[in-house]
């Protein structure tokens, strides 16, 4: 049922957020708008990421490696990227913040498996 849900969410936001040209489609810095088919959306200049145009800009991603604090480029929603051998440490800080912006994209958030009992 809660997959139904964000499927929904997502197939209407993709509807409510088509655009027909470069100009409409609305890009957070560091994104630009990039065309495949008939369809515009933002594409991450460095990371290369893909948001809808128009949608919400996350937080910035802060993420603790061996003690360091390392804040990832706009539009990283977890700290997979960085050296972590427990999964406890993929989720962004702030945490409030996140688990805010995940309440209304939750199609954005990490999901974690759990680790197999072998």
């Amino acid at each position: 049922m809660m997959y139904a849900r964000v499927l929904a969410i997502t197939l209407v936001f993709s509807v409510t957020l088509a655009v027909k040209s470069k100009e409409e489609c609305k890009c957070f810095e560091e994104f630009e708008p990039e065309k495949e088919g008939d369809n515009w959306f933002c594409r991450g200049k460095k990371n290369y990421r893909i948001y809808e145009c128009g949608e919400e800009k996350p937080p910035r991603c802060i993420c603790t490696d061996k003690g360091k604090k390392i804040t990832l480029d706009l539009g990283e929603t977890d700290c997979s990227s960085t050296i972590h051998h427990d999964k406890s440490g993929l989720f962004c800080e702030p945490r409030a913040d996140w688990d805010e912006y995940f309440k209304r994209h939750p199609h954005r958030r990490l999901i974690v498996e759990p680790d197999p009992p072998f």
